[in-house]
């Protein structure tokens, strides 16, 4: 119910510093919307403090600017207080509240893109560029947040849609995709990945993973009131070093608030999202007005449109921490126009008075990064992760001598009582001084048994996707229980140094498992996008075959009237083609395509070449196959069974052929040393260069880069027809190379039988596998990007164990 008359002078300056109840201030709000009487008494109010003096000098600008009254008053005021809040003013006139609660944004808020798209059955959605589109995860102030499948790497991801109306000055479109390519150069654990930047109708759309878990402000709604101590320091802890690592790249986010803090399962490891819409500090762009904060969780400079830093974050984070220590926002609700005052007026209360069991230096702690001079706040985010880390520490010791005291008192009585004389030194820890560090260690499943060893000490772990120890300082070496022949532990040894928490990642890397179904030699490997364990292979003795191996069931295969020299698999994994044929009569020229479970036939074979076919490649959808050999390039439309011949510039066999991820150019290596990039529209070449002096009988697209291999034994990266790195390791012709699915990794494999793992940030050899003395034919990575799987001239189908990417 709105007030019955105009407040006195007291009341409204009462209002104005956020010092009225929320059912009163209610009242307040609405009364001041429509009564021009009581908008003009606050720019007659005593100045009590900064915020006070700053409404009556805007509105005295104000006033002399448009010599009329207020025409909206509710709109208006918004624009009066925060004259440099350009979206909050702007949620206001469309909805009337602000726009960082998605659950008050309507469909009609989302960009046009979307809303001319979308129908709202996820059964009827469409396609975004080459993205899936599954359903709408839901809606903000700044657009609309799609699940869609990306069809080339197969994962389900996350597309942030920006709003139509943000970006209708192109500048400020221009600048959305720049700092949402500056931010996606930042990989930290604790931030968000964003797989890609692009532009769709106009609309910037940002690619990011498809989080499991939940956002920090839904555990605080499901579990009201202070949180664990624990879970306080290690969020806030996790969170600033995000933090860190974005401010050290140049990176403001602006928007820290527990809804942009999700903790990822299963572990609720702190993952900080919307670095996308961040800003990035740049000496010719010194204001923010186009970014705004989150009432209740912005910084004094942020409200009164001043230049940012990376301080404004560490006062947004001030106010997360506040909020999970105490139980309650540091300033007064988050109502629309209330928490904007407060945070310019008055001082929180103290943490520790609100919540007497928090210890006094984190409290001291929260109070520095809520100061309103961005000078008396920490200096940086790696200060705040020093003074958390600090204060864990000074817990753990804590505990450490109450379980110390007791410990103590308890075998101080055993030796009383049975008059033993062992000494109680003896008993404790050698190193009495050394405080734990959390070291954590992350591995593969199944499950390994390993033995960590220091000075003598042994301890025995079980290591799944992550395990986390208090260990001492000091060096340790690790080893598996069980012996495991062929197969190595990496790294097999590690430092854990005081005070620095220790992530490691550890991988039994080796052959784990291999058949023989085979009589002659492996041609061809293919993998299921999605489905690590499922492997098809084809070779000479015209067998092709499909293996499982965490099944204890046999291969199965499917007998071919020829010899297989190529296979490719479907990206939905449903369709199996096979090519190659007999070198002398019958000749077999023609492309087989099978059902991928029972191998039976698929339709009539495909017949067009007059050459045997060297090479076999499925487009991303699906829906093209392109088939290669001595007679030049044919693409295949799958579903009329007809195909296109290209044209090559110069008569030589194709021995290789790679698909771009959005299926428009294609890539080929022949036996001349030459690479060139196809476009399927127009069936021409567009680039040709002379690769090497021998046959090139690998290509893959890495990314927006070429990479090649072949007889020379050289590894080449090409961009746009020039020449990056060349990797030297082989001794022997490369015959068959795979980049994993994250692009960190690269698997090559040699004339003799050697199987290299290649970092491709380094573009050194990460790990050397031998396969045996034979020739590696084929490689192909698993969907995870964990494991290799490699066919030879023996005729034996090896998985291997693969070393973490970098």
């Amino acid at each position: 119910m709105p007030l019955a008359s105009c407040p006195p002078s007291f009341e409204l300056e009462q209002f104005l510093l956020g010092r009225l109840e929320d059912v009163d201030s209610e009242k307040f709000e609405a009364h001041l919307s429509t009564c021009t009487n009581c908008q003009k008494q606050l720019t007659t109010l005593v100045a009590e403090d900064e915020f006070v003096q700053a409404i009556r000098t805007h509105a005295t600008n104000a006033a002399a600017e448009t010599k009329s009254h207020l025409e909206n008053p509710s709109e208006d005021l918004v624009k009066l207080l925060v004259p440099h809040f350009k979206q909050i003013a702007n949620a206001l006139e469309e909805t009337g509240s602000f726009a960082s609660n998605p659950a008050t944004v309507g469909i009609s808020q989302s960009s046009d893109l979307v809303q001319g798209r979308i129908s709202g059955e996820a059964t009827s959605l469409p396609q975004l560029g080459h993205y899936e589109i599954r359903g709408i995860l839901g809606q903000g102030g700044m657009g609309t947040v799609l699940h869609a499948v990306d069809p080339m790497l197969k994962r389900s991801i996350a597309i942030k849609v920006i709003h139509s109306k943000l970006v209708a000055d192109p500048t400020m479109a221009s600048r959305l995709v720049r700092e949402a390519q500056a931010a996606a150069a930042v990989e930290h654990d604790n931030i968000v990945a964003i797989y890609a930047v692009e532009t769709h109708d106009g609309s910037p759309c940002i690619m990011m993973p498809l989080l499991r878990g939940k956002s920090l402000k839904q555990s605080l709604e499901e579990q009201p009131g202070p949180c664990e101590l624990t879970e306080t320091l290690r969020i806030g802890r996790e969170s600033a070093c995000g933090l860190a690592a974005a401010h050290a790249a140049g990176l403001i986010h602006c928007d820290i608030k527990p809804a942009n803090l999700w903790l990822e399962a299963p572990h609720d490891r702190v993952k900080i999202l919307d670095f996308g819409l961040a800003i990035v500090r740049d000496d010719s762009e010194s204001d923010t007005e186009f970014i705004c904060g989150t009432p209740g969780f912005l910084a004094p400079e942020q409200a009164r449109g001043l230049p940012l830093d990376q301080r404004t974050d560490i006062f947004s984070l001030g106010c997360v921490l506040y909020l999970m220590a105490t139980g309650r926002a540091p300033f007064t609700g988050e109502r629309r126009l209330r928490s904007l005052w407060t945070v310019l007026s008055n001082a929180p209360t103290p943490a520790v008075e609100l919540n007497p069991e928090l210890p006094i230096e984190f409290s001291e702690l929260i109070d520095q990064m809520l100061a309103r001079d961005p000078n008396q706040r920490p200096a940086s985010a790696a200060k705040i992760v020093e003074a958390i880390e600090a204060c864990e520490r000074r817990i753990v010791e804590r505990q450490h001598k109450v379980v110390r005291r007791r410990w103590l008192a308890a075998m101080t009585m055993v030796a009383l009582c049975s008059g033993s004389g062992v000494s109680l030194w003896s008993l404790m820890n050698t190193h009495p001084t050394e405080l734990p560090v959390k070291t954590t260690l992350i591995g593969d499943l199944p499950p390994l048994a390993i033995i960590i060893r220091r000075e003598g000490q042994e301890q025995n772990v079980t290591l799944g996707r992550e395990k986390t120890l208090e260990l001492s300082p000091g060096d340790y070496t690790i080893r598996p229980v069980a012996d495991q022949p062929g197969r190595t532990l990496i790294p097999d040894h590690f430092s854990v140094e005081p005070d620095k928490p220790l992530s490691l990642r550890i991988a039994l890397v080796g052959e784990i498992v291999n058949h023989t179904t085979h009589t002659q030699a492996v041609t061809s490997i293919a993998v299921l996008p999605e489905i690590d364990q499922r492997i098809y292979s084809a070779g000479l003795d015209r067998v092709v075959a499909a293996w499982e191996p965490s099944s204890t069931v046999e291969p199965r295969f499917g007998d071919l009237p020829h010899a297989v020299r190529c296979v490719a698999l479907s990206p939905r994994g449903d369709q199996i083609a096979t090519a190659g044929g007999n070198k002398q009569i019958p000749v077999e020229l023609e492309i087989r395509i099978l059902n991928a479970n029972t191998f039976e036939p698929l339709g009539e074979p495909l017949a067009g070449h007059s050459r045997l076919v060297t090479v076999l490649a499925y487009s991303p959808d699906g829906t093209q196959l392109a088939s290669a050999g001595a007679d030049g390039l044919f693409v295949w439309d799958l579903r009329q069974g007809k195909f296109e011949s290209f044209d090559q510039p110069e008569p030589h066999t194709i021995l290789s052929l790679a698909y771009s991820s959005d299926g428009k150019q294609l890539l080929s290596g022949d036996d001349a040393g030459q690479i060139i990039l196809w476009d399927l529209q127009t069936r021409a070449s567009i680039t040709m260069i002379a690769a090497s002096e021998s046959p090139v009988r690998t290509v893959a697209f890495l990314e927006k880069r070429w990479i090649a291999s072949g007889d020379d034994g050289i590894i080449r990266i090409w961009h746009e027809g020039d020449l990056l790195h060349e990797w030297i390791g082989h001794k022997r012709a490369v015959l068959a190379l795979a980049v994993s699915p994250d692009g960190r990794q690269v698997v090559s494999g040699d004339a003799d039988g050697i199987v290299r793992v290649w970092s491709v940030s380094t573009g050194q050899t990460s790990h050397v596998l031998k396969a045996s003395s034979d020739a590696v034919n084929a490689v192909a990575i698993t969907g995870s990007g964990r494991q290799a799987v490699t066919g030879g001239a023996d005729g034996v189908v090896r998985l291997w164990q693969l070393p973490f990417s970098d």
